[in-house]
């Protein structure tokens, strides 16, 4: 399994540093019929990040509209799960390490599953290496 996060998603509908790494990996996982994943949090998350840019100045509200699209679409492809599920863990992963709940959730659902978690966070991936979680890229 494959979890994605909110960056990683981001990479795959905007032209930025590391974005055609993403775009050739997500592929690849496909293909190799990898389950590719990620929390209900992603939403909120990453569509926001969308929106900020375009507050920022960074995208047109045009740009933003399309690639809040093309998120939908990918993430109506991939499977969910819900946060609830994960929550306490990533509770203990937050207080133990010092890093935000939502990125705790990526972890502990990665954790749980045994997947790797699709990041380029990179303290989340310090703290991935941590706890034994392998990240991609």
């Amino acid at each position: 399994m494959k979890v994605l996060d909110a960056s990683f998603l981001v990479k795959l509908v905007l032209e930025e540093e590391r974005s055609e790494e993403a775009e050739r990996l997500i592929k690849e996982w496909i293909l190799e019929g990898e389950e590719v994943a990620t929390l209900d949090l992603a939403f909120p998350e990453s569509f926001n990040a969308l929106c900020k840019r375009a507050v920022k100045g960074e995208l047109s509200q045009e740009e933003c509209r399309e690639a809040a699209e093309d998120l939908y679409k990918i993430l109506s492809r991939i499977r969910v799960y819900q946060s609830r599920e994960f929550i306490l863990k990533a509770v203990d992963i937050s207080l133990e390490h010092g890093i935000t709940v939502y990125d705790s959730l990526y972890l502990s659902l990665a954790a749980d599953r045994g997947g790797d978690l699709a990041t380029f966070d990179e303290e989340l991936g310090r703290v991935a290496a941590k706890l034994g979680v392998t990240t991609r890229p």
